[in-house]
C-alpha cells in the first residue's frame, strides 16, 4: 500500500495522556531503488503534531520516534504516505504514553480534614502551561491565603510541572479542613496539593484534665497550665481529692506555661484541674510538681545492708525512728499504735512501742539496744494498728574488728522506694523518701 490511516487509539483509557513515544512495525519496499521513504504525520486530538521520516529498504523494522516535549491529548491517529514510487506494509503502530490530569482553568483540590491542625505551608504541584495560575486557601472554608503560581524557565516555551511552596501569611493559623481552589484564564494541569502542618489539641471553651491519681499521698508545690487563652481569659480551677483547692485566671494570646504555688503544705492523692472560658482556647498538658510521701500502710519490713557484706560480727547500739500518721485517719481514731521489732540473725532481740496523734510526725533519737547484740544481719520490722507513713530508721552499729579495735557506722537501711508513674496528662516522677 501507498497510504494508511491508522484507526483511533485512546490507549484504552479516558484520561488525558503525555505522549512519549511514537512506534511503528513497518517493512518499506523500494521498487527498485537503493531505499524507500513513507511520512508518518502523527495527529493529536485532530491536529498534526510531529512527521516522522521511515526509511527501508525491504526489511521489516521498528521504527520509534519521541513526541514533542510535553504533547498532552486524548485521541491519536497516525497517517502513512509512501514517497515516490515505494509502498509499504504496515503490521503494527502504537505509542508510549502516560495517564496526565485533565487540562482545566479551574480546579478544586481534595479537601483533607481530621484533627486540629496549625497550617504552616500549602504545596501545589502544578503545570501552568505557561499561564498563571491563581491559588486561594481555604481553612474551614475561610479563604485564608491567595497565591500566584507563575511558570518558571522551562525549555518548552514557558510550560513545565513545578512544584510551588508557599507559607501562610498570617501567624498562627488554626483548622480542621483544608483545600485550594486553583483558576486561570487558559488551562492548567494540576497534579496534587498537601500541606506542612503541627497537630494541635482543639479549641474548646471547657475542659477538663483527666485524674492524676498518686500511688501514695503527696505534697503538692506547682501547678502547671499549657495553655493558650487566645486573646480571652480562662478560669482554672484545681481539685483535690474532689476538693476545689485553687482557682486561677490566664490571659494571654500565645502558648505559654503558667506556674502557679499551691498552698503550704497541700497533700492528697487525685488531682485533676477543670479550665473554662467564653472564648475558644488551647489546652495542652496540665502538670504538678509535688514530693510523695512514703506509702501509707500498716505494715513495713527494713533490711540493713553493710559496707563489704555480713562478713563479721557486729554490735547494734542505737537506732532512730522517722514516723508520720495522716490528718484523717479512715477507721475514725486520733492516734496509732506502733510496733517495732528488732531481728538479729532472725531472732527477735528488740520490741517497743511508740503512740502517734493525728497528723503527727514525729523523730525518736537514739533508741538503745541491750547490752551484748551481736549479729551478722540485722532486720527491723514495724507495725501499727493504723496505716502510718515510714520514712526512715537509721542503725548505729559497732564494728568489732581484730586485736578489739572498733568503730561505729550508721546503716541507712533499704534504699529508697521507687515510684515511677506516668498520669493521663503530662509527665510526672514521684519519688517518695521512706523506706520497706
Amino acid at each position: 500500500m501507498t497510504y494508511y490511516r491508522t484507526d483511533y487509539d485512546d490507549n484504552q483509557t479516558p484520561l488525558e495522556k503525555i505522549f512519549d513515544v511514537h512506534f511503528t512495525d513497518m517493512q518499506i519496499f523500494p521498487n527498485g531503488s537503493a531505499s524507500g521513504t513513507v511520512l508518518a504525520t502523527a495527529f493529536i486530538d485532530s491536529v498534526a503534531v510531529s512527521t516522522f521520516t521511515l526509511t527501508g529498504g525491504s526489511e521489516k523494522l521498528r521504527y520509534e520516534f519521541a513526541y514533542p516535549p510535553e504533547t498532552y491529548g486524548n485521541i491519536e491517529y497516525t497517517i502513512y504516505n509512501a514517497v515516490g514510487s515505494t509502498v509499504f506494509k504496515l503490521y503494527g503502530h502504537h505509542m508510549g504514553a502516560r495517564n496526565e490530569p485533565p487540562r482545566t482553568a479551574s480546579y478544586d483540590s481534595d479537601r483533607v480534614s481530621g484533627s486540629e491542625q496549625w497550617w504552616n505551608q500549602v504545596c501545589s504541584d502544578i503545570n501552568p502551561l505557561g499561564g498563571t495560575v491563581t491559588a486561594v486557601a481555604y481553612i474551614d472554608e475561610v479563604a485564608t491565603a491567595t497565591f500566584s503560581l507563575v511558570p518558571g524557565p522551562s525549555g518548552t516555551s514557558g510550560t513545565g510541572r513545578q512544584v510551588f511552596p508557599n507559607a501562610f501569611p498570617t501567624q498562627e493559623v488554626y483548622g480542621k479542613v483544608a483545600y485550594v481552589r486553583y483558576s486561570s484564564s487558559a488551562p492548567f494541569k494540576h497534579y496534587r496539593t498537601w500541606y506542612i502542618t503541627e497537630p494541635q489539641p482543639d479549641r474548646l471553651t471547657f475542659y477538663e484534665s483527666s485524674h492524676d491519681v498518686l500511688p501514695s499521698v503527696g505534697v503538692i508545690k506547682t501547678w502547671l497550665a499549657e495553655l493558650n487563652p487566645q486573646n480571652g481569659t480562662i478560669l482554672g480551677t484545681v481539685y483535690l481529692d474532689g476538693v476545689n483547692i485553687l482557682t486561677g485566671t490566664f490571659t494571654g494570646s500565645v502558648r505559654n506555661i503558667y506556674e502557679i504555688g499551691l498552698p503550704n503544705i497541700t497533700t492528697g492523692k487525685t488531682l485533676k484541674a477543670v479550665y473554662s472560658s467564653s472564648n475558644a482556647f488551647k489546652h495542652w498538658r496540665t502538670h504538678f510538681e509535688m514530693d510523695a510521701k512514703p506509702f501509707y500502710k500498716n505494715t513495713w519490713n527494713v533490711i540493713y545492708r553493710k559496707p563489704g557484706g555480713a562478713t563479721q560480727l557486729d554490735m547494734a547500739r542505737f537506732f532512730q525512728l522517722d514516723v508520720e500518721t495522716a490528718a484523717t485517719v479512715p477507721t475514725g481514731t486520733t492516734t496509732s499504735t506502733i510496733t517495732s521489732t528488732w531481728f538479729a540473725d532472725g531472732t527477735a532481740v528488740l520490741t517497743n512501742t511508740f503512740t502517734l496523734g493525728t497528723a503527727t510526725r514525729t523523730y525518736y533519737d537514739r533508741v538503745s539496744f541491750p547490752p551484748g547484740i551481736f549479729a551478722y544481719l540485722f532486720q527491723h520490722q514495724i507495725t501499727a494498728d493504723k496505716p502510718f507513713h515510714f520514712w526512715k530508721a537509721p542503725l548505729d552499729i559497732e564494728r568489732i574488728g581484730v586485736k578489739g579495735f572498733s568503730r561505729t557506722i550508721l546503716l541507712d537501711g533499704t534504699p529508697e522506694e521507687q515510684q515511677s508513674v506516668t498520669p493521663a496528662v503530662g509527665q510526672r516522677g514521684a519519688r517518695p523518701s521512706g523506706g520497706g
